[in-house]
């Protein structure tokens, strides 16, 4: 995924624009957020990354019988629980897909919907980091759409995290998880560990 990286204060002023115009990221803005919200019930998917897990692998994968080997894993996550003090790993569920590839190895998708309550599920893409080079493996962050979108439920633990930040980043509503991603296609999740700690407070204190 190519990404063109403009002058550092950009992303500071405006971090939505900074990603659609000068970053390969996907990014659901707050507006995308809201329409999402008030349609998903009439399959309205937004391209830009928008849509509810469950709902996407229960229309579209066949049942993964569970006593095969192989075919579950997980990756460790990041949650940021509105109701916690700080963010603490997690171990998310992996579910494979071969719809793509069946002979090759499958793409795998995050089970993510019991952690950010329900199918409502947003995601962006995060390809670069807080000193906005690219990262080597990207940050993948699911968030719940409505909260996120009507300011619900304020993350707190989120908001201790960015306290230190210039500016005055926007309140997150709701839980987010933060995955790894292998590479920028995204097809498969590594751990999220300490080092990318401070990539992930840039993403929220830049938050506008």
């Amino acid at each position: 995924m190519s990404a063109f990286y403009c002058q550092p204060d950009h992303i500071f002023d405006d971090w939505a624009n900074h990603v659609q115009k000068c970053d390969a990221s996907a990014v659901l803005t707050v507006a995308d957020a809201r329409l999402y919200a008030a349609t998903h019930d009439t399959d309205c998917v937004l391209s830009l990354a928008a849509l509810s897990i469950d709902d996407h692998y229960a229309a579209q994968h066949e049942a993964i019988p569970a006593a095969v080997p192989g075919y579950h894993r997980s990756v460790r996550a990041l949650y940021a629980d509105p109701k916690a003090d700080a963010p603490f790993y997690v171990n998310v569920p992996l579910v494979p897909d071969y719809r793509c590839q069946p002979d090759n190895p499958p793409s795998w998708v995050a089970m993510v919907g019991p952690f950010v309550g329900g199918k409502c599920v947003g995601e962006t893409l995060v390809s670069f980091g807080d000193d906005l080079r690219p990262r080597q493996s990207p940050l993948v962050f699911y968030f719940a759409v409505k909260e996120h979108a009507n300011n619900i439920d304020i993350n707190g633990c989120i908001a201790r995290l960015v306290d230190t930040y210039p500016g005055s980043p926007r309140p997150w509503g709701g839980p987010v998880v933060v995955m790894k991603g292998v590479e920028d296609l995204v097809s498969d999740f590594c751990d999220v560990d300490d080092s990318d700690i401070h990539d992930i407070c840039g993403f929220f204190g830049c938050f506008k």
